[in-house]
């Protein structure tokens, strides 16, 4: 490699590095704006998402409204804060963060060129500059990022909880036996019973007892051998009341 190859190695690596410090800041600042996106989301529709289910019958899980007043209390309170946290401390950085890597687009170039001692003067000083800049943004992203995450740790596990709530709604509305007066849905989900005729289906637990329904494919009709008509038959494989089963695997 003649000196000429490695001067311009050198200064694109050192080119690389800062674009690498500029793409951390902006990702310290993207992540904040995503989660802050995130948060707003997810309030808007996690009272609505509760009413569905409950509107459907579903009246286990009876922490989820004190959770989500909870919650929505906390987000009313915080999101002006954070907001203006995030407009006075971090917005400004981005045009900043955009014109350093401009900066460094065009040092690329006159480093193609060959104009190494321009180069270096320049390389020198924008390094620091893109050195402060990830500081900054870092440090300034923690400041909105902690009450954040906070935030959203709480409600992600409100959103477990209605995820299992809404397909629990969702395999009861297929299942083909009757519920029982002041019978409701606590848990569903999809299985295989493991005695005497094994069969996948879906198990539901109710507040009365377990049920399990097993499911399989008729074929109503085929041509040249391909099944182009079918059902699915559910029949009630295992109805026991809570307390007589005896082994659930996973």
């Amino acid at each position: 490699m003649s000196q000429e190859e490695r001067q311009r190695a050198a200064l694109l690596s050192q080119i690389s590095s800062v674009e690498s410090d500029l793409s951390h800041a902006s990702g310290a600042i993207s992540n904040v704006e995503s989660n802050m996106a995130r948060v707003e989301t997810a309030m808007a529709y996690l009272p609505s998402r509760l009413s569905s289910v409950r509107g459907r019958g579903y009246a286990a899980m009876g922490h989820l409204e004190k959770s989500i007043e909870l919650l929505t209390r906390r987000w009313v309170d915080a999101a002006p804060l954070l907001k203006q946290a995030f407009q006075d401390s971090l917005q400004p950085l981005v045009a900043q963060i955009h014109a350093l890597n401009g900066e460094a687009g065009r040092l690329r170039s006159e480093v193609s060129r060959g104009n190494f001692s321009y180069a270096k003067i320049v390389i020198t000083r924008l390094s620091v500059d893109a050195s402060s800049m990830r500081g900054r943004a870092v440090s300034e992203a923690s400041k909105v990022s902690v009450p954040l995450n906070e935030l959203l740790s709480s409600i992600e596990a409100v959103d477990r909880d209605l995820r299992i709530a809404e397909r629990t709604v969702e395999l009861t509305s297929r299942a083909s036996f009757p519920f029982k007066e002041n019978e409701s849905p606590v848990l569903a989900v999809e299985g295989k019973i493991m005695t005497g005729d094994k069969s996948e289906g879906t198990l539901y637990l109710t507040n009365q007892r377990f049920v399990f329904e097993g499911q399989r494919e008729v074929v109503l009709e085929r041509k040249l051998f391909i099944a182009t008509k079918k059902k699915t038959e559910r029949t009630v494989m295992m109805d026991q009341p809570i307390g007589a089963l005896q082994e659930i695997s996973k």
